[in-house]
């Protein structure tokens, strides 16, 4: 039977047979069930998922039939794993900032405040709308913080298996110099720190290296992105953004003071 029957039928069946039986028949008729009749070892660590997921759709059993999969469902949206936070323990906590809305902590750390991360690469090249989407995720982080905030980027990073250098994010231009101050540190250094009590806001950084500015119609080189032209440059105080279209990578929005652009 194709994908559409066998997902009608278990549409219809939802509404008379126990919502543990509809698991185990939508096991069965997907063929999902195949998939673990290997004996492979991981193979087996997953079915113990499927089987845990199964323990808890049997307490719905007792629902009527027709109520039993859309409370599950609903009940499931809005469990996460902040829900088991227990705050009185002291002990560090991970977490994404898409799940600390509400939480907050005396000291919390934001690690990866990179172009590409933080705000995320499709918001930069694919989706510019859903930038300040990201920004606003971002604040929310950094409001998680009680007493101490602290803001780290790397200097090289390694993603899908090559080693290429980090930018800093864009964000970090937009925190005001006001509540800015330096970290003692052995060395100089990217970290950022940031006190929420209002005294003081801790960021060191190294200061912006000079660089030459930029007009649209430049032809410029890029070492990740290759040759490129200047779409657009907004002046950003003693810096720019520069989008730049590369012939191979599409539009990317830069920081010319980072982005090490050569023109030419």
């Amino acid at each position: 039977a194709s994908s559409t029957a066998v997902l009608a039928d278990l549409r219809i069946a939802a509404n008379d047979i126990a919502l543990s039986e509809l698991f185990d028949r939508a096991l069965r008729d997907t063929g999902f069930l195949t998939l673990f009749e290997s004996g492979d070892p991981e193979m087996m660590d997953r079915w113990d998922n499927v089987l845990q997921l199964r323990s808890t759709i049997e307490q719905y059993d007792a629902l009527p039939h027709e109520e039993a999969l859309p409370t599950f469902l609903e009940e499931v949206a809005l469990v996460s794993d902040a829900d088991t936070l227990e705050a009185d323990e002291e002990k560090v906590t991970l977490i994404t900032l898409h799940a600390v809305k509400g939480l907050e902590f005396p000291v919390v750390f934001i690690t990866g405040v990179e172009e590409g991360l933080i705000p995320h690469q499709r918001s930069i090249s694919d989706n510019p709308e859903s930038l300040e989407e990201e920004r606003r995720l971002f604040y929310v982080g950094l409001t998680r913080a009680e007493q101490r905030l602290y803001l780290t980027h790397t200097f090289r990073r390694t993603r899908f298996g090559t080693s290429e250098m980090a930018i800093p994010s864009s964000f970090l231009m937009s925190i005001p110099d006001s509540v800015i101050g330096n970290l003692p540190t052995r060395s100089p250094s990217r970290r950022a720190a940031i006190s929420t009590s209002g005294a003081s806001f801790n960021r060191s950084v190294e200061s912006q290296p000079s660089f030459q500015r930029l007009s649209e119609g430049d032809r410029v080189f890029h070492t990740r992105f290759g040759d490129g032209l200047v779409a657009k440059v907004v002046d950003k105080g003693d810096d720019q953004e520069v989008t730049v279209s590369f012939k191979r990578h599409g539009q990317k929005r830069l920081m010319a003071s980072l982005a090490n652009l050569t023109v030419g």
